[in-house]
């Protein structure tokens, strides 16, 4: 993919996780890694104003909704790593969290994880690990 146009801060994050739900997730083991420096559209999501403020702060400019598809990674077990870049997308991601989190199934072992560039790596690799020994009950 190639960034570009905007004019605002947020990020059409509706169209990139728009790609991972449409991909074809056979794999036992499943997880998107979600990283942005920016909030998505709508003002729910973020508290910007001034020059940089949301061009299409009602939500998605083509009328997506981002909820759904957080709700879809979380009932379809793909863990959602998310990357914490800088505070401007705090608020966002405690609601995406909320909503992941109230939509997994109970016993499933995908998570919603928000961390720090520096942490994402061991976290996505223990879990990957975790997930992928659960399924197969395989026991050290």
């Amino acid at each position: 993919m190639k960034a570009g146009g905007g004019g605002d801060t947020p990020e059409d994050l509706c169209g990139a996780l728009e790609l991972g739900k449409n991909k074809s997730w056979k794999g036992k083991t499943r997880f998107a890694i979600l990283v942005t420096d920016s909030p998505c559209h709508g003002n729910k999501y973020h508290d910007l104003s001034g020059d940089n403020a949301d061009n299409f702060p009602d939500g998605d400019r083509e009328g997506r909704n981002i909820e759904e598809y957080i709700e879809y990674f979380a009932k379809n077990e793909i863990s959602l790593f998310c990357l914490k870049v800088n505070s401007t997308t705090d608020k966002m991601f405690k609601i995406f969290s909320e909503i992941y989190n109230k939509n997994k199934n109970k016993n499933a072992k995908n998570n919603f994880v928000l961390e720090e560039g520096k942490k994402l790596i061991d976290i996505v690799t223990r879990n990957s690990i975790n997930m992928f020994l659960h399924r197969d009950n395989i026991k050290f």
